[in-house]
């Protein structure tokens, strides 16, 4: 059968969300630490509320990106230049 993308994702989302109703109330029932025994996969969908919030760390992020890019300044110039 084919599908675009747009038919399919609707059905993914659902089985992805029902599975984390799933999980969210096995863990009630047995707790969390037992879960993850029993359902290694349960950890990705029981993921903090919070996030990653890599918004967050941006900062810290881009001064190790900069320090990254000064060690290997020297190369990376040298790959700007190329003959077309």
């Amino acid at each position: 059968m084919q599908a675009d993308y747009s038919m399919v994702m609707p059905f993914i989302v659902k089985a992805l969300l029902d599975n984390r109703r799933n999980y969210e109330a096995m863990a009630r029932e047995m707790g969390e630490a037992q879960l993850f025994k029993k359902e290694p996969k349960a950890k990705g969908y029981l993921r903090p509320a919070k996030g990653y919030r890599l918004y967050d760390s941006r900062d810290a992020l881009t001064g190790k990106l900069f320090d990254e890019l000064k060690k290997n300044r020297k190369w990376l110039l040298k790959t700007l230049n190329y003959p077309l």
